[in-house]
């Protein structure tokens, strides 16, 4: 199975900048398909095998409390498919990781790249096992879906989970999806252990919280994973989810997202990156 394990074994030190710097990884733990190089274009892990991939990032970033951190998944050199931004708010050393679902054609090549702008150099810290690192796995399953919405959505202010509606596929070979009947929801149609990735793109706004989410049957208390942030600049900035979770069929997921500005705030449509839900079963996995 075509799976790799990178990562760079000193720190680096990224500038205080808006353009994002791409990660060497100069160390291998595994790589069973040629996917990665530590001497030639070690920034890169290269899809040998066309398919569809999970990828993983984790990094640590040293202490400063200054502005955000955002890293981002880039392909083929031009390309964003995944972001994540974080506010630190306090100085200590903060670390994150950064997930993609994503199907890759033969050599399409995905790079972490990184940037803040903190008014100072801070490091990318470097750990046996911990940072930074990137991982590749290709799915041998063909149940999948991809889809996204083509506007940009509105918001409304609130504690409460908003669910984002999804108007267009990219794949759906099973009927997870409908763009007219339920059209937040991907309906599982095998049981089974199935990956889901969402990520979104909020409107630039300093005021309060984000929070994003997944809901399993439209049951608050079974919501899986979810995290809330507060920005502290005005900047557009990407937040994701990423989880396995095992489930029947005729279930359904949704994705949840909340802000608290007082006002409506957009979740921007961002062509490949927002808003976006995907959905793979992961055949390795019994049920």
């Amino acid at each position: 199975m075509p799976e790799c394990v990178a990562y760079h074994d000193v720190a680096a030190s990224i500038a205080s900048q808006s353009t994002y710097s791409y990660l060497a990884l100069n160390s291998e733990e595994l790589d069973t398909d040629g996917m990665h190089d530590p001497a030639s274009n070690n920034s890169r892990i290269t899809a040998k095998t066309a398919g569809r991939y999970i990828l993983t990032a984790k990094l640590r970033w040293g202490a400063n409390a200054g502005s955000y951190r955002e890293a981002v998944f880039r392909k083929n050199g031009s390309t964003l498919l995944a972001g994540r931004t974080l506010w630190p708010n306090t100085n200590v050393a903060w670390p994150t990781t950064l997930s993609l679902l994503a199907d890759l054609a033969l050599n399409d090549y995905i790079e972490l790249g990184v940037r803040q702008e903190s008014g100072a150099s801070i490091n990318i810290e470097a750990e046996s096992g911990l940072t930074p690192y990137i991982s590749a796995v290709l799915l041998n399953d063909d149940v999948y879906a991809d889809i996204y919405h083509s506007q940009n959505q509105a918001i409304s202010s609130g504690g409460l989970w908003r669910f984002v509606t999804f108007d267009s596929e990219l794949a759906d070979a099973d009927g997870m999806h409908d763009p007219s009947v339920n059209p937040t929801r991907l309906t599982i149609p095998f049981d089974g252990w199935y990956a889901f990735w969402g990520q979104v793109s909020w409107a630039a706004n300093t005021s309060s919280l984000r929070g994003i989410m997944l809901q399993v049957d439209g049951t608050e208390d079974r919501t899986s994973g979810g995290h809330t942030n507060t920005p502290s600049i005005s900047t557009p900035w990407l937040q994701q989810i990423f989880t396995f979770i095992h489930l029947t069929q005729g279930q359904y997921v949704e994705l949840g997202v909340r802000q608290a500005t007082g006002s409506n705030l957009d979740v921007e449509f961002v062509s490949g990156l927002s808003p976006v839900l995907r959905a793979a079963r992961l055949a390795q996995l019994a049920t």
